[in-house]
């Protein structure tokens, strides 16, 4: 991906593809066909073209190695300038066996060429294809598209390439890409959302054997839809899973090619749930990355594009994955501005048997904020390590503290019940300054318990019961210490309440911790 400020641009640049061969200029229907897709961002005011892989002049060592180059053509005052462009990149992470893209302008389907056949594949499908295939299958490649249930007439690969579409075979993969729209592919509702088919099947035939290679691609040509808080989109499994029996195992989505899987995701702000076969998303109008553009038509309305990436992996019965990445650029229009960015998260607290729940809606904007007890922010690592309890779909989080976990603070201690007391904070997502705290005090009970406060004061209930005789006078119990005796007992329980430096306490330092031992 290359980015030009159009500050230096200028608003009408324009690409060239550079290979040892010559010098081809970047049209729209050129970029559709050869790999490339040229957008404008307003603001930050960019254009941006970015390149497949496998696109039709980039140089390709092993699969590993791409080398790009391209020429700027820039207008500034009257003249035009030309400008060398050259990047070498490397994929991220591995080749899958079978990777899908659904560009804005284009579908690219390319397979590892050692991949075996699927044997997920529809039977009568690929009989009837294979008895078309053998009929009239030469040794020359030839392709034959199949379209809603059809079977067309081969083409060699020649006419094929006449008609817009590219049929290419690097040192380990099939490449195989067309533009939107073509005669030979099919639009579908799979599940209420519209889909783009299409389903070449290359062959050739040996002697009595047919190498036959399917290279079905469908993208979903969904819109969006906001609904006031997100903008939801969809993308439908049911063509994949159909055809080849696969099943989902992950599903990332982000913006501006910045990928999250669905846990992080959803911590962000997202909506990402998958339903029978479909895969919806929901964006939050103001998540970071979301490109705004503000403009006066019968009042302040904003204008937000969405550059929206979706990447899934699915497997086969075979254990063979596909990788699928959509991208598209959404648009929606808000009427008037919303300033709710500055309202923090609002939770419900109430009292339970034994702690205390926290609990609020989930709205589009809590990414912009943290929960943190004391400085530290609640990661889902934190919660388990002090024990704490979270939930969350996507209506809502509760959080559940239990009495006498880190955060409590105690007070008004008694035999009959006790008071417990624990704050929330809410910060910015940097952490750099609390915006809101809720604090909530519940009555508690407790048979026994031992209560260090901050203040330098040790208070203990306990049960004696097992320790005394039957009928013995509890007030007259004392610790190590005569002086100090209990201030409260009831039945076969008793409370003593001391500072740390009375009583007969002994303060022994041990590393960095303190231990205080009292005896009665």
């Amino acid at each position: 991906m290359i980015a030009v400020d159009l500050s230096f641009s200028g608003n009408e640049p324009r690409f060239e593809a550079v290979d040892r061969t010559g010098v081809y200029p970047i049209t729209q229907h050129y970029a559709a066909q050869c790999g490339y897709r040229v957008s404008v961002y307003p603001l930050p005011p960019l254009v941006e073209l970015q390149a497949s892989y496998f696109s039709c002049h980039t140089g390709n060592q092993d699969d590993q190695i791409f080398t790009f180059n391209f020429n700027l053509i820039v207008t500034h005052e009257g003249k035009e300038a030309t400008y060398a462009l050259n990047k070498t990149c490397s994929p991220s992470s591995p080749w899958a066996p079978r990777e899908v893209i659904c560009e804005a302008n284009y579908m690219e389907v390319t397979v590892r060429s050692d991949t075996t056949c699927p044997s997920g594949t529809k039977k009568d499908d690929w009989n009837a294809t294979l008895k078309t295939a053998y009929a009239l299958a030469a040794p020359d490649w030839q392709v034959m598209f199949q379209k809603e249930g059809k079977q067309l007439t081969p083409i060699t690969l020649s006419e094929a390439r006449k008609r817009c579409y590219l049929f290419d075979l690097t040192d380990g993969r099939l490449v195989f890409r067309t533009p939107y729209g073509q005669p030979d592919s099919f639009s579908a509702t799979v599940n209420n959302v519209p889909v783009e088919v299409i389903h070449p099947i290359m062959f050739s035939r040996h002697s009595w054997v047919v190498m036959m290679i399917d290279l079905v691609a469908a993208c979903s040509m969904h819109e969006g839809s906001y609904d006031g808080s997100y903008l939801h989109w969809e993308a439908p499994q049911g063509q994949y899973l159909q055809l080849s029996g696969l099943n989902s195992i992950q599903v990332s989505v982000g913006l501006n090619d910045e990928l999250w899987e669905q846990p992080a995701a959803q911590e962000r702000g997202y909506i990402v749930e998958t339903h029978k076969a479909t895969v919806h998303v929901g964006i939050p109008y103001n998540v970071e990355g979301v490109f705004r553009k503000s403009f006066v038509s019968d009042g302040l309305s904003e204008f937000y594009i969405f550059d929206f990436h979706l990447e899934q992996m699915l497997m086969d019965q075979d254990h063979v994955d596909t990788k699928i990445y959509s991208h598209r650029v959404l648009t929606t229009l808000l009427p008037g501005s919303v300033f709710t960015d500055n309202i923090p998260l609002a939770f419900d607290v109430v009292c339970f048997e034994t702690g205390i729940r926290f609990k609020r809606d989930r709205r589009p904007f809590d990414h912009l904020w943290k929960i943190g007890v004391a400085s530290e922010p609640l990661t889902a690592e934190l919660v388990d390590q002090l024990g704490y309890f979270m939930t969350s779909d996507n209506q809502s989080t509760r959080l559940d503290v239990p009495l006498f976990t880190y955060g409590f603070a105690y007070n008004d201690i008694g035999l009959e019940r006790f008071f417990g007391t624990f704050k929330l904070l809410v910060w910015d997502y940097k952490m750099t300054q609390v915006h809101a705290s809720y604090a909530k005090t519940c009555p508690f009970t407790a048979n026994e318990l031992i209560v260090c406060s901050t203040d330098g004061k040790m208070t203990v209930i306990a049960d004696m019961s097992l320790a005394i005789p039957s009928g013995r006078i509890l007030a007259g119990m004392t610790l190590r210490d005569k002086s100090c005796g209990p201030k409260e007992t009831n039945g076969t329980r008793v409370l003593f309440s001391f500072r740390l430096n009375s009583c007969g306490t002994k303060v022994k330092v041990v590393v960095l911790y303190v231990t205080d031992n009292t005896k009665s």
